[in-house]
């Protein structure tokens, strides 16, 4: 009987272990739990962000890259980061970073209106696709119809085609006067010049 209750006992402990196993390893129950204690709070946030703003700008976009990255390994999910490292790829000329940030702070916050704003001018401005901005900068509009600029641009946009090349100025015709006479240039005589001998002076 006592081999059976120790048995029990320890077929008991195997199997708890075997749940708390499972949950902490392979399901990352306590991951989560972890990662809350790492995030980082909002005043913390403020100071990255306004550091990473004086870093653009001076034109250091690369150092304000940088320290956005860092702070990202710690808040993955941070919205206001992640916007904020997409405006820092787009000044140093990295487009398409700058529009997979600007998506992946959409997918974290869906409805709100700055990334499809932001996504908007750059695939316009960047990309020149008509189509893609149009789209983004509707639905940032439907989001927060407050937003006059977006207005206005969608309007500019819609009413002109997009980089549309220069044309030279084209000449206005003058008035109907006498045209000036060129002067004809003259070419010296290529013949040798024979010296004239003076007429004998009558006495």
């Amino acid at each position: 009987m006592r081999i059976k209750s120790v048995l029990t006992i320890l077929l008991a402990i195997v199997f708890c272990a075997g749940v708390l196993y499972l949950l902490v390893f392979e399901t990352g129950w306590i991951i989560p739990l972890e990662k809350e204690k790492q995030r980082l709070g909002n005043e913390e946030v403020s100071r990255i962000v306004a550091e990473a703003k004086a870093y653009r700008k001076t034109g250091q976009a690369q150092k304000a890259i940088e320290i956005l990255k860092k702070a990202l390994q710690k808040d993955p999910n941070n919205f206001t980061l992640n916007i904020e490292l997409g405006m820092s790829y787009e000044q140093n000329g990295d487009t398409d970073l700058a529009i997979s940030t600007y998506e992946k702070a959409s997918s974290i916050n869906p409805k709100h209106y700055l990334p499809y704003k932001l996504l908007g001018f750059i695939y316009f401005n960047r990309k020149k696709d008509k189509g893609k901005a149009e789209k983004y900068l509707e639905q940032s509009l439907t989001l927060n119809p407050n937003q006059p600029d977006v207005q206005r641009f969608l309007d500019n946009m819609r009413g002109q085609p997009v980089a549309m090349p220069k044309r030279p100025p084209i000449p206005t015709k003058q008035g109907r006067g006498p045209r000036p006479i060129a002067p004809v240039p003259t070419v010296p005589d290529p013949r040798p010049q024979i010296p004239t001998i003076p007429s004998p002076v009558p006495r």
